[in-house]
């Protein structure tokens, strides 16, 4: 009898032991989770942020190749600087008989698969589909294959957008250091962009030509209208990273920007009121 109740009092003691650490378990999962997420959250922006810088290095490296010329907004109003040779074959639609784009012909000095030769792009019109350097980690998964918009204002004084700006000189930019080439693109939960953006079966080179920004509700949305516009809704995403953005800068270097500084215009005015 004695027997048995030293192993009840040892059973007893051993359950409560058990107890103690599951609790201690799950005050530790309680601890270290929103740490994970945390560090999680801040590799992802990292990842996106070496990605902007490869890509504000790779422009540069293009304005040294086409004296000087960098993509800017994408668009058919002026054929000075094609995407592709009006002439190569496969033949061009009227829809890909576009000026160059950052992400079609920054590609090859990303990815030396890639060409500007024709609209496949070297890397068997994949869409960009294979274009991880084109990525955000944390950006929703959805339709889009390029995460990011460039600067395609056009200002005639400071705070006045006059339209587009097509491929210009770098060296136009007055202050290259401080002024934004690059950034975050809005995510597009409803598919408002991708609905109206990549239509049908579109080659690599036509889906290039729309992730720009020209207009002032790029920065910071519709304040009057509707909100569904594909054509005028926020572009960027100013708050993505911890409550911050990162851009990358016409001189190559990239950083995280506040909310604030990313969707101020004077941050994307290159100075060039021509």
């Amino acid at each position: 009898m004695e027997r048995y109740r030293r192993h009840q009092r040892f059973a007893a003691f051993t359950l409560i032991e058990l107890l103690v650490v599951i609790a201690l378990i799950g005050i530790l999962i309680g601890i270290l989770l929103p740490a994970l997420k945390s560090a999680r959250a801040s590799a992802r922006a990292a990842a996106c942020l070496a990605n902007q810088r490869s890509i504000a290095l790779a422009m540069n490296m293009y304005a040294d190749d086409s004296k000087r010329i960098v993509p800017r907004e994408c668009g058919t109003a002026d054929l000075s600087f094609p995407a592709v040779p009006l002439d190569s074959t496969p033949t061009l639609s009227a829809a890909e008989r576009v000026t160059i784009s950052w992400a079609f012909n920054l590609r090859p000095y990303l990815d030396p698969r890639a060409t500007t030769r024709d609209k496949t792009g070297g890397v068997n019109d994949d869409r960009f589909a294979s274009a991880t350097y084109y990525r955000d980690p944390a950006r929703p998964k959805d339709r889009h294959p390029l995460h990011f918009v460039d600067n395609g204002f056009r200002f005639r004084a400071p705070g006045e957008v006059n339209g587009t700006k097509s491929p210009s000189p770098l060296d136009m930019v007055h202050n290259p250091s401080g002024t934004l080439y690059l950034t975050c693109f809005n995510d597009d939960r409803d598919e408002l962009r991708a609905n109206n953006w990549l239509v049908g079966d579109p080659s690599t080179l036509q889906i290039s030509q729309f992730y720009d920004l020209w207009g002032e509700t790029h920065l910071k949305g519709v304040l009057a209208g509707p909100a569904d516009d594909p054509i005028n809704a926020q572009r960027i995403a100013p708050a993505r990273h911890n409550g911050s953005s990162n851009a990358a800068f016409f001189d190559g270097h990239a950083a995280a920007l506040t909310t604030d500084r990313a969707s101020d215009l004077a941050m994307w005015d290159d100075g060039d009121y021509r």
